[in-house]
């Protein structure tokens, strides 16, 4: 690209008059030639740059497995209380029921006699 504004800017000084036709039918061959090549470096990256965050996407950084992996564990910390709560009211279900089992059974014992 550097070259073919160089060879424009040094044709359009030292030819007077702009110079010849031909001339200029090179230097425009020269730009279309270093446009096309540039747009080609661009999807290049383009592409590059997609493939790079695709696989940024398939394999997380360490700092976001770690977050990850945080949250996960903030999960099942929430998860192991609600659940340890559910066995304490479980407990309290079974002891009230065992005592009421061992009620009825004296009652029948004492109706029985």
């Amino acid at each position: 690209e550097d070259e073919a504004a160089a060879v424009v800017a040094s044709k359009g000084k030292s030819g007077g008059g702009g110079g010849s036709t031909s001339e200029q039918r090179i230097t425009l061959v020269e730009l279309r030639s270093a446009i096309t090549a540039a747009e080609d470096e661009a999807a290049a990256l383009s592409r590059e740059e997609a493939a790079s965050e695709l696989e940024a996407a398939r394999y997380p950084s360490q700092g976001e497995r770690e977050r990850e992996l945080e949250r996960r564990l903030q999960t099942l910390a929430a998860q192991l209380a609600g659940k340890r709560a559910q066995v304490e009211v479980l407990g309290a279900d079974r002891a009230g029921l065992e005592r009421w089992l061992e009620e009825a059974m004296q009652e029948r014992r004492r109706l029985q006699q």
